[in-house]
Protein backbone atom coordinates (compact mmCIF):
# COMPACT_ATOMS: atom_id res chain seq x y z
CA UNK A 1 0.00 0.00 0.00
CA UNK A 2 2.73 2.45 0.46
CA UNK A 3 4.36 1.59 -2.72
CA UNK A 4 1.02 2.24 -4.11
CA UNK A 5 0.62 5.69 -2.67
CA UNK A 6 4.23 7.03 -3.51
CA UNK A 7 3.10 5.76 -7.05
CA UNK A 8 -0.16 7.55 -6.89
CA UNK A 9 2.27 11.09 -5.51
CA UNK A 10 4.70 10.57 -8.15
CA UNK A 11 1.79 11.16 -10.58
CA UNK A 12 -0.19 13.73 -8.99
CA UNK A 13 3.72 15.39 -8.95
CA UNK A 14 3.98 14.95 -12.59
CA UNK A 15 0.61 16.83 -13.53
CA UNK A 16 0.83 19.29 -10.67
CA UNK A 17 3.97 21.42 -9.41
CA UNK A 18 4.03 21.12 -5.91
CA UNK A 19 4.38 24.11 -3.71
CA UNK A 20 8.34 24.57 -2.26
CA UNK A 21 7.27 25.07 0.83
CA UNK A 22 4.24 23.04 1.82
CA UNK A 23 4.86 20.64 -0.81
CA UNK A 24 1.16 20.62 -1.45
CA UNK A 25 -0.30 20.36 -5.14
CA UNK A 26 -0.31 24.45 -6.55
CA UNK A 27 -3.80 25.97 -6.29
CA UNK A 28 -4.82 28.89 -8.58
CA UNK A 29 -3.94 31.76 -8.38
CA UNK A 30 0.01 31.55 -8.54
CA UNK A 31 1.98 34.52 -7.75
CA UNK A 32 5.79 34.75 -7.86
CA UNK A 33 8.40 36.86 -6.16
CA UNK A 34 10.82 39.42 -8.45
CA UNK A 35 12.98 36.40 -9.02
CA UNK A 36 10.46 34.56 -10.49
CA UNK A 37 9.76 31.65 -7.52
CA UNK A 38 6.11 31.16 -7.30
CA UNK A 39 4.48 29.85 -4.30
CA UNK A 40 0.61 28.18 -3.57
CA UNK A 41 -1.67 30.53 -2.79
CA UNK A 42 -2.06 29.36 0.72
CA UNK A 43 1.45 30.28 1.93
CA UNK A 44 1.57 32.93 -0.26
CA UNK A 45 -0.80 34.86 1.90
CA UNK A 46 0.82 33.58 5.61
CA UNK A 47 4.10 35.11 4.30
CA UNK A 48 4.96 38.34 6.64
CA UNK A 49 6.86 40.07 5.80
CA UNK A 50 5.57 38.76 2.22
CA UNK A 51 9.41 37.88 1.17
CA UNK A 52 10.27 34.69 -0.74
CA UNK A 53 11.37 31.92 1.70
CA UNK A 54 13.54 30.59 -1.27
CA UNK A 55 15.43 34.26 -2.27
CA UNK A 56 14.35 36.85 0.24
CA UNK A 57 13.16 38.94 -2.59
CA UNK A 58 9.59 40.75 -2.69
CA UNK A 59 6.37 38.24 -2.95
CA UNK A 60 4.80 40.52 -6.12
CA UNK A 61 1.48 40.58 -7.39
CA UNK A 62 2.49 39.37 -10.64
CA UNK A 63 0.39 36.20 -11.41
CA UNK A 64 2.20 33.02 -12.88
CA UNK A 65 -0.28 32.58 -15.79
CA UNK A 66 1.80 29.52 -17.47
CA UNK A 67 1.79 27.38 -14.17
CA UNK A 68 -1.98 28.28 -13.52
CA UNK A 69 -3.08 27.69 -17.75
CA UNK A 70 -1.69 23.72 -16.97
CA UNK A 71 -3.18 23.18 -12.98
CA UNK A 72 -6.62 23.98 -14.69
CA UNK A 73 -5.83 21.02 -16.98
CA UNK A 74 -6.19 18.73 -14.64
CA UNK A 75 -8.68 17.87 -11.71
CA UNK A 76 -8.77 16.55 -8.51
CA UNK A 77 -11.06 13.38 -7.53
CA UNK A 78 -14.17 14.69 -6.16
CA UNK A 79 -13.62 11.94 -3.28
CA UNK A 80 -10.59 13.45 -2.10
CA UNK A 81 -12.39 13.65 1.04
CA UNK A 82 -12.31 10.15 1.39
CA UNK A 83 -8.87 9.67 0.98
CA UNK A 84 -8.04 9.37 -2.83
CA UNK A 85 -5.44 10.87 -3.81
CA UNK A 86 -5.45 10.77 -7.41
CA UNK A 87 -5.14 14.53 -9.67
CA UNK A 88 -5.69 13.43 -13.24
CA UNK A 89 -6.38 15.12 -16.47
CA UNK A 90 -9.63 16.60 -16.93
CA UNK A 91 -10.32 14.40 -20.33
CA UNK A 92 -9.75 11.28 -17.62
CA UNK A 93 -11.32 11.94 -14.71
CA UNK A 94 -14.76 10.20 -15.83
CA UNK A 95 -12.97 6.89 -16.33
CA UNK A 96 -11.67 7.42 -12.99
CA UNK A 97 -14.43 7.94 -11.16
CA UNK A 98 -16.05 4.54 -13.03
CA UNK A 99 -12.57 2.49 -10.53
CA UNK A 100 -12.14 4.95 -7.68
CA UNK A 101 -11.43 3.03 -4.66
CA UNK A 102 -13.23 5.53 -3.01
CA UNK A 103 -16.39 6.01 -5.00
CA UNK A 104 -19.97 4.95 -3.69
CA UNK A 105 -21.57 1.77 -5.19
CA UNK A 106 -24.47 0.19 -5.13
CA UNK A 107 -25.08 -3.23 -3.96
CA UNK A 108 -24.01 -6.18 -6.41
CA UNK A 109 -27.62 -7.98 -5.35
CA UNK A 110 -29.57 -4.66 -6.51
CA UNK A 111 -29.51 -6.52 -10.35
CA UNK A 112 -32.11 -9.00 -8.57
CA UNK A 113 -34.24 -6.20 -7.20
CA UNK A 114 -33.68 -7.33 -3.55
CA UNK A 115 -31.36 -4.49 -2.17
CA UNK A 116 -31.28 -0.85 -2.85
CA UNK A 117 -28.08 -0.04 -0.02
CA UNK A 118 -25.45 2.21 -1.76
CA UNK A 119 -22.51 2.94 -0.06
CA UNK A 120 -18.91 2.84 -0.08
CA UNK A 121 -16.62 0.51 -1.66
CA UNK A 122 -13.39 0.86 0.42
CA UNK A 123 -12.30 -2.05 2.63
CA UNK A 124 -11.37 0.44 5.44
CA UNK A 125 -14.71 2.36 5.25
CA UNK A 126 -16.73 1.35 8.07
CA UNK A 127 -20.17 0.71 6.01
CA UNK A 128 -18.27 -0.98 3.21
CA UNK A 129 -19.54 -3.39 0.88
CA UNK A 130 -18.31 -6.28 2.69
CA UNK A 131 -19.82 -5.80 5.88
CA UNK A 132 -23.50 -4.68 4.40
CA UNK A 133 -23.45 -7.90 2.63
CA UNK A 134 -22.34 -9.53 5.72
CA UNK A 135 -25.03 -7.90 7.59
CA UNK A 136 -27.97 -8.01 4.94
CA UNK A 137 -27.04 -10.87 2.53
CA UNK A 138 -24.93 -13.47 4.95
CA UNK A 139 -25.97 -16.14 2.59
CA UNK A 140 -24.76 -14.38 -0.79
CA UNK A 141 -20.53 -13.67 0.42
CA UNK A 142 -18.09 -16.09 1.06
CA UNK A 143 -14.71 -14.66 2.60
CA UNK A 144 -12.80 -17.39 1.69
CA UNK A 145 -10.82 -17.38 -1.73
CA UNK A 146 -12.16 -21.18 -2.53
CA UNK A 147 -15.47 -21.27 -2.13
CA UNK A 148 -18.25 -23.46 -3.30
CA UNK A 149 -22.35 -22.63 -4.03
CA UNK A 150 -24.57 -24.97 -3.63
CA UNK A 151 -27.93 -23.54 -5.58
CA UNK A 152 -31.39 -25.07 -5.30
CA UNK A 153 -34.42 -24.93 -7.11
CA UNK A 154 -32.53 -24.81 -10.47
CA UNK A 155 -34.63 -25.47 -13.87
CA UNK A 156 -32.92 -25.29 -17.60
CA UNK A 157 -36.29 -24.46 -18.41
CA UNK A 158 -36.81 -20.92 -16.63
CA UNK A 159 -34.17 -17.94 -16.30
CA UNK A 160 -32.36 -17.77 -13.30
CA UNK A 161 -29.87 -15.25 -11.76
CA UNK A 162 -27.67 -15.57 -8.70
CA UNK A 163 -25.07 -12.95 -7.78
CA UNK A 164 -22.51 -13.41 -5.26
CA UNK A 165 -19.72 -11.76 -3.42
CA UNK A 166 -16.56 -12.92 -2.42
CA UNK A 167 -13.52 -11.68 -1.15
CA UNK A 168 -10.07 -12.40 -0.70
CA UNK A 169 -6.70 -10.23 0.49
CA UNK A 170 -8.99 -6.95 0.76
CA UNK A 171 -9.96 -7.61 -2.70
CA UNK A 172 -13.86 -8.00 -3.26
CA UNK A 173 -15.18 -10.11 -6.35
CA UNK A 174 -19.21 -10.36 -7.51
CA UNK A 175 -19.71 -14.05 -9.00
CA UNK A 176 -22.84 -14.01 -11.40
CA UNK A 177 -24.35 -17.34 -12.62
CA UNK A 178 -26.92 -17.08 -15.42
CA UNK A 179 -29.48 -19.64 -17.02
CA UNK A 180 -30.58 -18.03 -20.42
CA UNK A 181 -33.34 -20.66 -21.72
CA UNK A 182 -33.75 -18.36 -24.65
CA UNK A 183 -30.27 -18.99 -26.13
CA UNK A 184 -30.46 -22.47 -24.05
CA UNK A 185 -26.79 -21.49 -22.20
CA UNK A 186 -25.74 -21.08 -18.54
CA UNK A 187 -22.94 -18.40 -18.14
CA UNK A 188 -20.38 -17.39 -15.44
CA UNK A 189 -18.74 -14.37 -14.86
CA UNK A 190 -16.12 -12.96 -11.75
CA UNK A 191 -15.65 -9.45 -11.65
CA UNK A 192 -12.90 -7.34 -9.38
CA UNK A 193 -14.58 -4.42 -7.80
CA UNK A 194 -11.54 -2.44 -8.69
CA UNK A 195 -9.84 -1.16 -11.68
CA UNK A 196 -9.31 -2.94 -15.29
CA UNK A 197 -5.24 -2.90 -14.69
CA UNK A 198 -5.91 -4.86 -11.11
CA UNK A 199 -8.02 -7.36 -12.27
CA UNK A 200 -6.21 -8.32 -14.78
CA UNK A 201 -3.79 -9.75 -12.15
CA UNK A 202 -6.45 -11.65 -10.59
CA UNK A 203 -7.71 -15.31 -11.83
CA UNK A 204 -10.47 -17.54 -11.08
CA UNK A 205 -11.09 -21.03 -11.47
CA UNK A 206 -14.61 -22.44 -11.99
CA UNK A 207 -14.78 -25.88 -11.28
CA UNK A 208 -18.30 -28.00 -11.81
CA UNK A 209 -18.70 -31.22 -10.36
CA UNK A 210 -21.46 -33.46 -11.48
CA UNK A 211 -23.89 -34.31 -8.26
CA UNK A 212 -24.93 -37.52 -10.45
CA UNK A 213 -21.33 -38.75 -10.84
CA UNK A 214 -18.03 -37.31 -9.36
CA UNK A 215 -16.35 -38.57 -12.90
CA UNK A 216 -17.94 -35.73 -14.64
CA UNK A 217 -15.89 -32.26 -13.90
CA UNK A 218 -15.42 -29.37 -16.24
CA UNK A 219 -13.05 -26.55 -14.97
CA UNK A 220 -12.37 -22.94 -16.48
CA UNK A 221 -9.59 -20.62 -15.52
CA UNK A 222 -9.24 -17.03 -17.01
CA UNK A 223 -8.39 -14.08 -15.69
CA UNK A 224 -11.09 -11.88 -14.01
CA UNK A 225 -13.17 -8.28 -15.70
CA UNK A 226 -13.52 -5.73 -13.72
CA UNK A 227 -17.31 -4.29 -12.56
CA UNK A 228 -17.29 -1.30 -14.78
CA UNK A 229 -18.57 -4.04 -17.68
CA UNK A 230 -21.66 -5.22 -17.14
CA UNK A 231 -22.13 -9.30 -16.60
CA UNK A 232 -24.11 -9.44 -19.81
CA UNK A 233 -21.09 -7.33 -21.96
CA UNK A 234 -18.72 -10.34 -20.54
CA UNK A 235 -21.49 -12.81 -21.98
CA UNK A 236 -21.56 -11.55 -25.20
CA UNK A 237 -17.84 -11.67 -25.51
CA UNK A 238 -17.62 -15.40 -24.66
CA UNK A 239 -14.92 -14.90 -22.33
CA UNK A 240 -16.25 -16.49 -19.66
CA UNK A 241 -17.51 -20.41 -18.58
CA UNK A 242 -19.70 -20.97 -20.78
CA UNK A 243 -22.43 -24.25 -21.05
CA UNK A 244 -25.40 -25.57 -23.06
CA UNK A 245 -28.02 -25.86 -21.00
CA UNK A 246 -28.56 -30.17 -22.11
CA UNK A 247 -25.01 -30.33 -20.97
CA UNK A 248 -25.73 -28.78 -17.33
CA UNK A 249 -28.44 -30.99 -17.01
CA UNK A 250 -26.48 -33.93 -16.34
CA UNK A 251 -24.39 -31.43 -13.53
CA UNK A 252 -27.61 -31.13 -11.97
CA UNK A 253 -29.79 -33.62 -9.73
CA UNK A 254 -33.15 -32.70 -7.72
CA UNK A 255 -32.77 -29.36 -8.83
CA UNK A 256 -29.96 -28.54 -7.41
CA UNK A 257 -26.75 -27.37 -8.53
CA UNK A 258 -22.99 -27.02 -7.32
CA UNK A 259 -19.64 -25.60 -8.15
CA UNK A 260 -16.63 -24.30 -6.96
CA UNK A 261 -14.98 -21.17 -7.30
CA UNK A 262 -11.67 -19.93 -6.42
CA UNK A 263 -9.30 -16.87 -6.83
CA UNK A 264 -6.12 -16.24 -7.11
CA UNK A 265 -3.39 -13.47 -7.65
CA UNK A 266 -1.16 -14.18 -10.55
CA UNK A 267 2.41 -15.02 -9.82
CA UNK A 268 3.66 -11.78 -10.73
CA UNK A 269 1.41 -9.75 -8.86
CA UNK A 270 2.41 -12.17 -6.02
CA UNK A 271 5.64 -11.18 -6.26
CA UNK A 272 5.15 -7.65 -6.23
CA UNK A 273 3.57 -7.52 -2.85
CA UNK A 274 6.30 -9.84 -1.81
CA UNK A 275 9.12 -7.36 -2.66
CA UNK A 276 11.29 -7.06 -5.84
CA UNK A 277 11.90 -10.31 -7.71
CA UNK A 278 13.72 -8.88 -10.93
CA UNK A 279 13.77 -12.46 -12.59
CA UNK A 280 10.54 -13.31 -11.69
CA UNK A 281 8.38 -13.05 -14.83
CA UNK A 282 4.72 -12.24 -15.10
CA UNK A 283 2.31 -14.89 -16.12
CA UNK A 284 1.48 -15.86 -19.63
CA UNK A 285 -2.22 -14.64 -20.27
CA UNK A 286 -4.52 -16.79 -18.12
CA UNK A 287 -6.36 -17.27 -20.95
CA UNK A 288 -4.12 -19.68 -22.56
CA UNK A 289 -4.52 -21.79 -19.40
CA UNK A 290 -8.19 -22.51 -20.32
CA UNK A 291 -9.55 -25.81 -19.86
CA UNK A 292 -13.01 -26.66 -20.96
CA UNK A 293 -14.26 -30.48 -20.30
CA UNK A 294 -15.37 -31.76 -23.78
CA UNK A 295 -19.09 -32.93 -23.55
CA UNK A 296 -20.39 -35.97 -25.46
CA UNK A 297 -23.65 -34.93 -26.63
CA UNK A 298 -23.98 -33.30 -29.99
CA UNK A 299 -25.49 -30.11 -29.01
CA UNK A 300 -22.71 -29.63 -26.54
CA UNK A 301 -20.10 -30.72 -28.91
CA UNK A 302 -21.19 -27.63 -31.20
CA UNK A 303 -20.88 -25.38 -28.46
CA UNK A 304 -17.77 -26.50 -27.48
CA UNK A 305 -16.31 -26.20 -31.24
CA UNK A 306 -17.70 -22.69 -31.40
CA UNK A 307 -16.24 -21.39 -27.95
CA UNK A 308 -13.15 -22.72 -28.96
CA UNK A 309 -13.19 -21.24 -32.40
CA UNK A 310 -13.70 -17.77 -30.61
CA UNK A 311 -10.83 -18.53 -28.04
Amino acid sequence: MAAAAKQNRAKQNALVPECPVCLNAMTVPIYQCTTGHSLCNGCTQKLSPPNCPICRQLITHMRNWALEEMIEKVATCPNKAEGCTYVVANENIENHLKECMFRDIYCPLRKLNTCSWKGKFHIKSKFNIVEHCKQKHPENIKENANSEFNLNHVSINAHLKQIFVMSMNKRVFIVSFDINPVNKMAFWAVQLIGTKKQAVDCTYEIQLTSMQTEKRMVTFKDHCFNDTMDDSEIYGLAKCPVMPLDMLSHFMKDNKLCFRCELKLSTYQKTKNDGPNRNQKPNKDAANERQFAKPHNSAGKNAYKNNMNKN
